[in-house]
């Protein structure tokens, strides 16, 4: 159960609160969304952080959020938000481990040292979760006829999803290759559009889409983030969006081989239109890729 002693807790809001909840809101918005069975959240701290944000001088206190995401059968994350993250510090992680105490501190000192390498600055909940997504049966043990059933549930249900990434940029010809030769390795549909910045977005069979994920995440980035998450029935022909997977390019102002080209918004946002994904455009950019897909 989510420990909700943290979410009563309130402090004076400093400068920069409604900055900090924001980028904390949404990663619990996208949390939510990713984990909607697995997760526990705080209504009441999350309607005080929105009413924070909306009446800030009606407002002088917050409470801190806090969640709890149930990994597997053996291993639950909870995490608390200090008001200070994500601009100057890490969120506080803990993992709870059914398995010998030295294998849940061993967890929790590998979980922490992943979170201590993020970008200053950037949110890395999300990131914390899949990293223990990832990594979780290294430090679980199970049980023979277990393993067998949850590989068979997949098979059983085999959902869809569609994932999409952003990057600070997309320059290197390798990691440009590696995408593409994934994507149709794992079968998947979806673009890459290298540049500065980059955006990637990936559908298909669920564990697809996760193995993709986790390699994606393997490289070394300067930036990137999940800026969505969905989830479709299998079967359901009409739910994906993309047909294959490809490269695309908006630049008219140099070539594909430049080493630092900026992508033309306002022909990406053209782009997501015709794929019935114009809502992506303002995930990805905010506020400022909309003016400058106005500008160009």
């Amino acid at each position: 159960m989510l420990d909700r002693s943290s979410s009563a807790l309130y402090e004076p809001a400093s400068p920069r609160m409604s900055e900090n909840l924001e980028l904390q809101l949404g990663e619990i918005d996208l949390l939510r969304s990713m984990y909607p069975d697995e997760g526990e959240f705080d209504d009441l701290a999350i309607k005080r952080a929105r009413d924070t944000i909306e009446n800030p001088e009606k407002n002088d206190e917050t409470a801190t959020l806090s969640f709890s995401v149930r990994i597997n059968d053996t291993i639950e994350l909870f995490c608390t938000f200090p008001h200070d993250y994500p601009i100057s510090c890490r969120p506080k992680l803990h993992a709870r481990c059914n398995e010998r105490r030295t294998t849940q501190d061993r967890l929790n000192r590998d979980l922490n040292e992943f979170v201590a390498r993020a970008n200053d600055g950037e949110p890395c909940a999300v990131d914390a979760v899949h990293w223990l997504r990832d990594n979780a049966d290294s430090y679980c043990v199970i049980a023979p006829e277990n393993k067998a059933h949850v590989a068979a549930v997949p098979n059983a249900a085999a959902e869809l999803q569609r994932i999409w990434f952003y990057m600070h940029h997309i320059y290197s010809k390798t990691k440009r290759k590696d995408i593409l030769a994934w994507a149709d390795e794992l079968h998947l549909s979806g673009f890459s559009m290298p540049g500065k910045p980059g955006v990637v977005c990936a559908e298909g069979d669920s564990r697809a889409v996760d193995e993709f994920s986790s390699r994606l995440r393997g490289m070394t980035w300067k930036r990137i983030t999940i800026r969505h998450q969905e989830k479709g029935a299998a079967g359901d022909g009409s739910w994906k969006r993309f047909s294959g997977f490809n490269e695309v390019a908006f630049d008219p102002h140099s070539g594909r081989g430049s080493r630092d080209y900026h992508m033309d918004l306002g022909q990406f946002q053209k782009y997501l239109e015709e794929h019935k994904s114009a809502e992506m455009f303002h995930m990805l950019f905010g506020v400022e890729g909309s003016r400058a897909a106005k500008e160009t």
